[in-house]
């Protein structure tokens, strides 16, 4: 009997024995329970002895371990098609849906949900997900109410269905009559009598009050799209309208706004909004202009429709014509007689009201396209630059689209008088139209003709006597070279690799502008660099690294900068200083160019000091005389600057590699770590151990192997115990003397054990994961974490390798040897920044300054959270009735939970963020009249620092309202 029982898995490997399952249900052990129900579940399809399977799986559904049931119903869930007695499955799920446990209680309405479909009789589904609707919790009622809007298509009696959502808008929880009001509105294109159910709906909005009659008439919009005969349904509308009650005014406007476009008669509706649009009620009129360029696109006759809409841009309501002037940035393209469209748009930048001519301008801008060719276009756009600031403002940020589409091209060479008004724009008296036009040379610059030209202007402008001219020129220069060329290259912490090679579009700017051009732009940003205005100077400064790559002749670039590190303006002796290290190998005469980061070194500025520093370890194998070189950094350690000494010390552990005289280098050496300076001791004893390793790796037996990497540890160990306020990573330690261990692991040193993966006694892996963990436990929370995490694992995989199965011979151990120095040479510039960074953090924080600055900037941080909720209710006040409610309240839901009390929360907030664009962005639509919105979020994306991203949502939060939003996206049915 027992063999009878037994079948075989779907694998077909293993054999299931159904008896042992149904004992194993019996048996008072949750775990037991729970894996025989998921066996049960996998296998019940092959079962021999279904029934009883399905008892089982319906006995622990109503265990008294919460775990179990709730395990039991959603295997039940899992193995509904395949049972018979569907019915009897569908009274105990609906049962336990008034389970004590949320847990058991949400899977039995789950699988009520997933399943109903399944079931024989409707008006049985129908009636149980009524009761649950009517009293169950907020969880179940959601589901319930969800399942009855399906469910209704397929009621037999759906007079009385109707009838029942009627009664539970009797209910006594709110909850329950607004989702019962909601549904009534999904479910009337399944009823048989509409007009009567229009009317019974109608009652109900003109009877209730408050949440329930604003629910009432978004019930009314929905039936309304759904009704197969709209005209009566139209003329209550319209209706209401004119009621001296304002509420039921505001009500129906909103409810018009939202079918506007569902009309068969969109001309009629087109009327009907031009006329609400002068109604005396603010309300209705406000909402029948925000219903105009919702409906526009789906009227045939759009040149009569523009006309409408020029005058409507002329009322003396602001928000009518603001309104009608966004419309007319979308409705251009649609209008046959462009030339007289174009004339209507010129004719309207005259109006007095600013908007009006900034959208005005916004449309002549994306019209230009279509218009190109008439050769008085570009001469007319070119008029507005006479404009007011704003009207500029528009036309410079506009004129990016015109030259990227190729649309500037046209009889009388309308390129050419186009390029030259946005360059008038780049030095404009205006400093907001000033930037925006730099930006759009800048992104437009590739479609330009004659770029050399303009490049040159640029240049001969950047000269130009007048300061708001410099000013306008020098921020162009800075946009054009940070667009086309790459920001991130690294310039401040790179090599001579970066300033040879550049970027691609570094590479394809200087092909475009030739290197004559480039030659001078080069020596006008050091003219920049000395300019009598510190904005520009500051802009010279970041041109520096932008620039340099793609100067040809480099030879000179090293004297540059130093004598730029003697400038009068903070930031560009930073940037100049920061560049020292990679222009050195273009210096002509580098024991002269030596001699300068010496003298540098010694600056009354800190900051080039410290850049002249950085440049001591890259720059001396490049030094003809290392001996010389060799005494000015045993001089430096004495420097009074502490962060020279670091520099001076740290440089010795590469300088000693390539001294000509290595033993009287580890004589300084040994001298130096008895210093007085603590870090310079702590280097010393570094470069000692480092010295150590390549001697251990030209090595000639095994012996003398270990004995070198055993002096090496010991000096690491050293450097680590030294006593100083400024603890290093332990990045040479925590590696070697793991290392060491494993080489000493097998007998006579030599490594011999099982590297199975699987094996979480495999010496190998865990001194691995021992040595991962240590490295990432001691920098803790560093904004280069993940950069130094990757280095971690390099340095953890040669220890997992070095442990391979088997004996490793003395070439195989360097090679590992040869390949951690190699990763550590690499690594270098990555790990001095870590190293400075925790001297810093040390430094400061034992002046108080970190806490204290931590202290402001989380305060900061929780006022702007805040700032960032109270903007979102107060956008929800703003919106109130409009197609952007359902969005505000949207982005007020997200922010309201939002809090930050250390650090720790700083990952989630960030998260949080990703959800709001996510909501923002299934919401609005990325149109041009929401370019400000999706603008902002760029802004969010591109911003590192937790704080300013914070300060941009609540930009962005107070920008909500002003989004345009069609009426079919604002429905939420």
């Amino acid at each position: 009997m027992k063999a009878e029982a037994t079948v075989y898995n779907r694998v077909g490997e293993n054999v299931i024995d159904q008896e042992t399952l149904h004992d194993r249900t019996l048996i008072p052990f949750m775990e037991e329970k729970i894996d025989a129900l998921n066996q049960l579940s996998a296998n019940f399809e092959f079962l021999p002895n279904r029934e009883q399977a399905f008892d089982d799986m319906l006995r622990l559904s109503s265990d008294k371990d919460n775990l179990v049931a709730e395990t039991a119903v959603k295997n039940l869930e899992l193995v509904y098609p395949h049972v018979s007695d569907r019915i009897k499955l569908w009274t105990k799920l609906a049962g336990l849906t008034a389970s004590q446990a949320p847990g058991v209680q949400k899977a039995a309405v789950h699988a009520l949900a997933s399943s109903y479909t399944l079931m024989p009789g409707e008006q049985m589904v129908w009636t149980d997900f009524l009761k649950l609707a009517g009293s169950g919790t907020d969880s179940v009622r959601e589901y319930a109410f969800s399942c009855l809007k399906s469910v209704f298509p397929l009621v037999p009696d759906k007079i009385q269905a109707w009838k029942d959502l009627f009664e539970l808008r009797e209910s006594a929880n709110m909850n329950t009559r607004v989702e019962a009001t909601r549904a009534l509105g999904v479910v009337f294109s399944h009823v048989e009598d509409q007009d009567k159910a229009w009317k019974e709906l109608f009652k109900l909005a003109l009877e209730e009050r408050g949440i329930l009659q604003k629910e009432d008439f978004k019930a009314l919009a929905s039936a309304f799209i759904r009704s197969r005969n709209k005209e009566t349904e139209w003329q209550d509308l319209l209706g209401l309208i004119a009621s001296e009650k304002g509420t039921l005014r505001r009500h129906a406007a909103d409810t018009m706004f939202l079918v506007f476009p569902h009309l068969p008669d969109r001309n009629r509706a087109w009327s009907t909004l031009l006329k609400l649009s002068g109604a005396a009620d603010g309300h209705v009129r406000d909402r029948a202009a925000d219903s105009i360029s919702s409906l526009f696109p789906h009227l045939e006759d759009k040149d009569s429709a523009w006309k409408d809409l020029t005058e409507l841009a002329g009322s003396d309501v602001s928000y009518v014509r603001g309104r009608a002037a966004d419309t007319l940035v979308q409705a251009f393209p649609h209008v046959s007689d462009k030339k007289k469209a174009w004339d209507d748009l010129l004719r309207l930048t005259a109006e007095s009201h600013s908007y009006v001519i900034r959208r005005t301008v916004d449309a002549l801008a994306s019209a230009y396209p279509h218009i190109a060719s008439d050769e008085e276009a570009s001469e007319e756009l070119s008029t507005i630059t006479r404009k007011p600031a704003f009207a500029r403002r528009s036309v410079a940020y506009s004129l990016a689209s015109v030259f990227k589409e190729g649309n500037a091209k046209g009889p009388g060479n309308p390129e050419k008088q186009l390029s030259v008004e946005l360059l008038k724009l780049t030095v404009d008296m205006d400093s907001y139209v000033r930037m925006d036009a730099a930006d759009s040379l800048a992104s437009a610059f590739p479609h330009l003709p004659e770029k050399k030209k303009i490049c040159s202007k640029l240049l001969n402008l950047s000269a130009n006597p007048n300061p708001i001219i410099r000013k306008g020129a020098s921020v162009s220069l800075r946009s054009l070279f940070s667009r086309q060329g790459n920001q991130n290259i690294g310039m401040n912490e790179g090599s001579e690799k970066d300033i040879e090679a550049g970027s691609e579009q570094d590479n394809e700017l200087k092909a475009s502008l030739g290197q004559e051009i480039m030659t001078d732009v080069w020596e006008e940003v050091l003219r920049m660099g000395v300019d009598h205005e510190s904005s520009v100077r500051k802009d010279a400064a970041d041109l520096l690294s932008l620039v340099l790559p793609q100067v040809e002749d480099k030879t000179c670039i090293f004297y540059n900068l130093s004598d730029l590190c003697s400038g009068p303006e903070n930031y560009l002796r930073k940037s100049a200083s920061d560049l020292l290290a990679p222009a050195f190998p273009f210096a002509e005469d580098k024991q002269d160019a030596w001699g300068r980061l010496v003298q540098l070194s010694s600056h009354w500025d800190k900051d080039v000091r410290k850049g002249a520093a950085k440049a001591f370890a890259p720059s001396f194998p490049l030094v003809p005389d290392k001996r010389k070189a060799w005494a000015d950094l045993l001089s430096l350690t004495n420097h009074r600057d502490s962060s020279v000494q670091r520099a001076a010390a740290r440089a010795f552990e590469s300088a000693y590699t390539v001294h000509p005289d290595p033993h009287q280098a580890l004589e300084s050496l040994e001298k130096l770590t008895g210093s007085e300076c603590a870090y310079v001791r702590k280097y010393a004893f570094r470069s000692l151990g480092i010295a150590s390793l390549h001697d251990a790796a030209k090595a000639k037996s095994e012996a003398e192997y270990m004995r070198g990497l055993e002096e090496a540890v010991l000096d690491f160990r050293n450097s680590a115990e030294t006593a100083s306020n400024h603890l290093l990573p332990g990045f040479y330690l925590n590696f070697y003397e793991a290392f060491l261990n494993l080489l000493s692991a097998g007998s006579s040193g030599k490594v011999s054990v099982s590297s199975d993966p699987s094996n979480p006694s495999d010496p190998g892996r865990e001194e691995s994961e021992k040595y991962f963990s240590a490295m990432v436990c001691e920098m803790g929370d560093v904004d280069e974490i993940d950069a130094l995490s990757r280095e971690f694992r390099k340095f953890a995989k040669i220890l997992q390798d070095a442990a391979e199965t088997g004996s490793i011979d003395l070439a195989s151990e360097k090679k590992f040897l040869e390949a951690s120095l190699q990763i550590f040479e690499d690594s270098c510039a990555l790990f001095e920044r870590a190293e400075e960074g925790a001297v810093l953090l040390k430094k400061f924080g034992q002046k108080g300054h970190p806490a204290l600055k931590q202290k402001v900037s989380e305060q900061r941080t929780k006022d702007t959270l805040e700032e960032i909720r109270a903007k979102a209710r107060f956008a929800c006040f703003l919106v109130k009735g409009t197609s952007s409610e359902e969005i505000a309240s949207a982005v007020s839901r997200e922010v309201r939970d939002w809090a930050f009390e250390s650090s720790a929360d700083k990952k989630l907030l960030m998260q949080k963020m990703e959800s709001l664009e996510t909501t923002i962005r299934e919401n609005i639509p990325e149109s041009p009249e929401n370019s400000h919105i999706f603008d902002r979020l760029e802004d969010i994306r591109k911003e590192k620092y937790l704080l300013s991203r914070c300060r941009i949502v609540a930009r962005l939060v107070g920008q909500v309202p002003m989004a345009v939003i069609p009426a079919e996206r604002a429905i939420g049915f």
